[in-house]
C-alpha cells in the first residue's frame, strides 16, 4: 500500500516538472497557418451612425426575433442610441458579444434553374 502511495507521489511530482504551454486560439491558428494575418482594428461605433441604422430598417409592423417589430427602435432611437453605442463599444472591445446578438437566420435564396437543384440557391 505504501509503495502504491510513493509511486503516485512520484507521478505528480514527474508531471509537475513537464511545461505545459496553454497556447490561445489564435496563436494556435496563426502558429499553423503560414500566411500574416492582418491586425484588426475595432472601430468606435458612433451614435449617429447607429441612429442611421435604425433609421434604415424597413417600416414594417412585422415582428422579426422575439418579437420586436422595426418600428418599436425607429419610435424611440434617440432614447435608446446612447445606451445601444455604450453597449456596443464595450461589447467590441472586450470580444463579448452576447447570444441573443448570434442569432440568425439563413434562408437560401432561388436563383434560376431547376428548383430541385440546390446549386441554384
Amino acid at each position: 500500500m505504501l509503495s502504491t502511495v510513493f509511486f503516485f507521489l512520484e507521478l505528480v511530482e514527474k508531471l509537475k516538472l513537464q511545461v505545459v504551454q496553454v497556447y490561445s486560439a489564435v496563436e494556435c491558428v496563426v502558429g499553423h497557418n503560414s500566411n500574416n494575418f492582418p491586425i484588426m482594428m475595432v472601430v468606435p461605433v458612433t451614435e449617429a451612425e447607429l441612429i442611421g441604422i435604425i433609421d434604415s430598417l424597413k417600416n414594417k409592423n412585422s415582428s422579426e426575433y422575439k418579437g420586436v417589430s422595426n418600428k418599436i427602435p425607429r419610435l424611440c432611437d434617440h432614447l435608446v442610441s446612447k445606451p445601444l453605442t455604450c453597449i456596443f463599444i464595450k461589447s467590441l472591445s472586450l470580444a463579448i458579444f452576447p447570444d441573443r446578438l448570434k442569432y440568425v437566420i439563413i434562408k437560401p435564396l432561388f436563383k434560376k434553374g431547376d428548383r430541385s437543384n440546390p446549386a441554384n440557391y
